[in-house]
């Protein structure tokens, strides 16, 4: 048994961005059936690694880099997910809008950091719709002044 820290969705928003993470995967893991090659266990536990608890994870992680690999993983379930894309929008034009519109939704969800990473590859054209905040400009602001600071008493500007 699993030491996952499993939650209930506590908001309307939380319940949406599980639905979508579980209709991600679900579809990674069809289309891996459908090319006769399925994810292993491990594979398919990857998904739910960032919901782990740290010591689970460590351990999690270091059977995960030995069997399967980060970067083989992510080559595999992108590769996955872009084949799926291509063929639900044979079928369905508009496909192509939902998948990007999910993605979008998972990249301001940390617990879904995995799941992203693997679908990013996935969506051609994929642009990030994180928007600068007052959070994350200042303290980059200060860091190029500092740097800037720096750089100036280094060439003995001031």
């Amino acid at each position: 048994m699993t030491n996952t820290r499993e939650r209930e969705p506590e908001t309307v928003a939380d319940a949406k961005l599980a639905s979508i993470h579980e209709t991600l995967v679900n579809r990674i893991i069809i289309r891996a059936q459908s090319e006769g090659n399925p994810l292993s266990e491990l594979e398919i536990r990857q998904f739910e690694s960032d919901r782990m608890a740290r010591e689970e994870y460590r351990r999690f992680g270091k059977q995960f880099d030995q069997e399967v690999g980060w970067q083989k993983f992510l080559d595999r379930t992108s590769g996955l997910l872009g084949r799926a894309i291509a063929e639900d929008s044979e079928k369905d034009p508009a496909a192509v809008g939902r998948y990007d519109q999910m993605v979008h939704d998972l990249e301001q969800h940390g617990d879904s950091f995995t799941l992203w990473a693997c679908c990013v590859p996935a969506i051609k054209g994929y642009k990030s719709q994180t928007t600068w905040t007052w959070h994350s400009v200042v303290p980059a602001i200060v860091i190029l002044f500092i740097v800037l600071v720096v750089l100036m008493r280094m060439l003995r500007v001031f």
